[in-house]
């Protein structure tokens, strides 16, 4: 997960023609800091030789403490003349470090909590003025969050880089399904494989992964943080969600740019496009961050800031593309959900098609879709031309007429889909394309859903398709912001595979990650009439003719449930005006708790939960009436369903 040191250097040219400095201006010191099980971590200080307290920079990093994101020249900036301390630190089992490498489990809030730890002791230090900071990109950004989420008084404040802050769902299980080639590429370069059969362990989410999960506990951290992501980062989720979350409790800065994982900051192309003036000078807005909050006195109060980078055609920046942007929130309040509707012929039109139909192909994990390109970290990444395998039979594409007039597009997109199978378990994925007039079908967005995860992870949640049975599924995809210009034509792609990027889904019914029974699996997406199968985009604007659908809600509301009684399983839809925590649990009618089916932080807009009928142990209860209540804040709403075997 390293980001190229390259970049940083591009980014710091101007600091380093002040780096004419002597050596004997700074002291550089080894330490072995205990952790609470006696492990010791190898730690790497650098500080002015004035022999007096001063605020400490911190970086923690599995790629050894000596491969530093900042030059070794700029180091002597921050000491002598901006007067840090800075520290870097091999994590546990990492290079001159003691341990066994846990892959992050080690670095937040568990039984081991080796951020706030190695915290502790440099606040206690005579050279700290008890102010420290925590930074750092990718595998560093994960532990700078896992720092801060461990809630540790001395930190003031931290810039965290293209990092995920809900491992379970934006980085090892995105929507219930194996990211494949980003665990186990990134886990076999740390020689960590071992990790692999662990996190197989666990495909569930559990208290496991709210241990790593910064969401969870968002209410109590009060941090100013600046978060740096790419809109085709395979962590572009995190910085916009932690941004989003953060934001009642503390300043929060958030920057998006073009990039991909290992272009932050610069102007390189990103796939097959190079989007003009993608720059950003990341370094120097860290620099500010820390110079904004690492004073003795109090920082004054700051409002929420934005800076992103609207992406388009880049041959066509009159249409709005191709430029950055400030805001104060993002998604903007002001965007209008548009919807397109799956129609005959493959057309993406925005009325609903009268009549029923459905489309079958034959999913064989044999003979996969290929990952080419999208927000990955060891595969190709960024916009793709998706031709050369859009054009398969397992693979149903639905395309708009060409746009009479530009469409602006920010925030999450989301599929909704009626689908079926003969096959208990399957996955759906998504692909949100912009069709260039030349023919060219660049990837914009993607996504996927574990048909069996379809109304959330936990084990009372699990859901078999039953054969012959229609059933609803939705696909959230990453954030993303930009312009669909004129000519240009929107496709969506479905199938059921997209591989490396995530794991095949061998069909079958048995352990999530048990593939050793793998079936062939004939899918079916239905569309028109009834079944109004489409996708969600958040616009703020429309083409000419076409009338935005929906609002973005502006209350809590929860529809009925659905079916109710039910059998294999019920849903219930609701909508959030805001993000806001969120509690849904079931019970009987005397009150005893049977599961609970979701406890965090969740964005605004609409969203789905689900009960299979289970206790929380997967248990399958009796038949019965039971209780459904959700909390969203300091709201509650409960309905009642009944179960009948």
């Amino acid at each position: 997960m390293s980001v190229h040191r390259s970049v940083y250097r591009i980014l710091v040219i101007g600091w380093l023609a002040a780096a004419a400095l002597s050596a004997e201006t700074t002291i550089k010191e080894t330490y072995q800091i205990p952790m609470r099980d006696g492990t010791l971590l190898a730690t790497d200080v650098y500080r002015p030789a004035v022999n007096k307290a001063y605020p400490v920079l911190l970086h923690r990093t599995p790629y050894g403490k000596g491969d530093q994101i900042i030059p070794e020249a700029l180091v002597s900036v921050l000491i002598t003349i901006k007067g840090y301390a800075l520290v870097f630190q091999d994590t546990r089992g990492r290079y001159a470090s003691q341990g066994v490498d846990s892959v992050f489990f080690t670095d937040g809030w568990g039984a081991l909590q080796d951020g706030y730890d190695t915290v502790d002791w440099l606040a206690k230090q005579p050279w700290c003025n008890g102010r420290v900071a925590v930074f750092g990109a990718s595998a560093s950004g994960i532990t700078t969050y896992r720092a801060v989420g461990s809630l540790h008084p001395a930190i003031k404040c931290a810039v965290a880089i293209v990092a995920p802050t809900d491992l379970y769902r934006q980085a090892i299980y995105p929507g219930g399904e194996f990211a494949k080639a980003l665990v186990e590429g990134w886990v076999a370069g740390q020689g960590s494989l071992y990790m692999i059969d662990y996190m197989h362990q666990f495909p569930y989410y559990g208290p496991l992964w709210d241990e790593m999960n910064l969401h969870t506990r968002t209410d109590s951290i009060h941090v100013p943080i600046l978060h740096i992501g790419g809109w085709y980062d395979c962590f572009s989720a995190g910085p916009v969600a932690a941004f989003n979350d953060l934001i009642p409790f503390a300043p929060q800065k958030l920057i998006m740019g073009p990039w991909i994982h290992h272009t932050v900051g610069s102007n390189s192309q990103v796939g097959q496009i190079t989007y003009p003036s993608a720059d950003f000078n990341v370094i120097g807005e860290a620099f500010s961050w820390f110079d904004k909050w690492m004073t003795d006195g109090t920082a004054p109060a700051a409002k929420p800031e934005v800076h992103y980078y609207l992406m388009g055609d880049p041959a066509k920046p009159r249409d709005g593309g191709c430029r950055w942007l400030q805001a104060e929130a993002w998604p903007p309040a002001n965007a209008q959900r548009m919807t397109w509707y799956l129609n005959e012929s493959g057309a993406l039109t925005t009325q609903p098609g009268q009549t029923e139909n459905q489309l079958n192909y034959t999913y064989d994990p044999a003979h996969p879709v290929m990952t080419l390109g999208g927000n990955n970290l060891n595969l190709q990444a960024g916009p793709m031309d998706q031709r050369p395998v859009d054009a398969r039979p397992d693979v149903l594409g639905f395309v708009s007429a060409p746009l009479s007039e530009p469409l602006r597009m920010e925030g999450y997109g989301r599929g909704l889909f009626y689908v079926s199978s003969d096959q208990p378990d399957t996955d759906f994925t998504l692909k949100l394309i912009d069709v260039y007039p030349d023919g060219r079908e660049m990837l914009v967005v993607d996504g996927i859903q574990r048909a069996r995860f379809r109304f959330g992870c936990l084990p009372a949640q699990v859901s078999w398709l039953q054969p012959g049975l229609v059933d609803s599924l939705s696909i959230t995809l990453p954030p993303t912001a930009l312009v669909f210009s004129a000519g240009h034509r929107i496709k969506i792609a479905l199938s059921s595979s997209n591989y490396p990027r995530f794991e095949l889904n061998p069909n079958n019914d048995l352990d999530p990650n048990d593939r050793s029974q793998s079936r062939i699996a004939v899918n079916a997406i239905h569309f028109g009439g009834t079944w109004r199968s489409r996708i969600e985009l958040p616009v703020l604007q429309s083409t000419s003719g076409i009338t935005q659908t929906k609002a973005l809600p502006q209350a809590f509301t929860l529809s009925p449930a659905f079916p109710n009684p039910f059998n294999s399983s019920v849903r219930l839809d609701y909508q959030l005006a805001h993000s806001a925590r969120v509690h849904a649990a079931v019970y009987t009618v005397t009150g005893e708790r049977v599961c609970t089916l979701l406890h965090g932080r969740q964005n605004g807009g609409e969203h789905r939960l689900g009960w299979s009928g289970d206790n929380e142990r997967g248990v399958s209860m009796p038949s019965g009436v039971y209780m459904i209540r959700l909390q969203v804040d300091d709201q509650v709403r409960t309905q009642k369903v009944t179960l009948v075997r």
